[in-house]
């Protein structure tokens, strides 16, 4: 890609900022470029983000959310695709014999997906697909107050980060 590039000594070099070359690098600019490239669909986006950032959930955790709602996550699945790991590593921690996704670890495996489901027993519900869809299913539930709604919100939050701490000690 350099061969065709001469550098000149009377010109003035500069960087630019491809998402925004206009007004140029700003914190709300990344963000809002990393947002688009989402695993969660367009119009949940809007749902998902305010109800993250609480201040109520220890910061450590809404970054640990955020990534996970956008299968950011160092999941065995993750590191195959980055080369981080061979493709034989990519088996699920808990012995079930899948590779560990983001929603398999969180929703369809055998000992950490139990885990939100025994959680959320008696709460009539629809075991969704993605993780995504479980967190936005919260939010929609109908019938309950914003005050219950926020409290499921905090057992997600809760449930998920335990999942992944888990994971994480047998890892480890």
């Amino acid at each position: 890609m350099l061969l065709t590039v001469v550098l000149q000594v009377n010109t003035h070099d500069n960087w630019c900022w491809v998402p925004d070359s206009v007004t140029g690098y700003t914190v709300r600019g990344a963000y809002h470029s990393l947002v688009e490239d989402l695993a969660i669909p367009p119009s949940a986006s809007s749902v998902v983000e305010p109800s993250i950032w609480r201040k109520d959930v220890p910061l450590k955790v809404s970054i640990f959310a955020w990534r996970l709602l956008r299968n950011r996550l160092t999941t065995k699945d993750n590191l195959y695709r980055r080369r981080i790991i061979q493709e034989e590593a990519q088996l699920c921690i808990s012995g079930c014999g899948k590779i560990e996704m983001t929603d398999h670890l969180f929703l369809h495996c055998d000992v950490f997906g139990q885990v939100l489901q025994l959680v959320w027993l008696g709460v009539s519900s629809v075991t969704p697909f993605t993780i995504s869809y479980y967190y936005l299913q919260i939010g929609s539930s109908s019938g309950i107050s914003k005050s219950q709604c926020s409290f499921m919100y905090l057992i997600w939050f809760a449930s998920t980060w335990v999942i992944w701490k888990e994971r994480n000690a047998r890892i480890f």
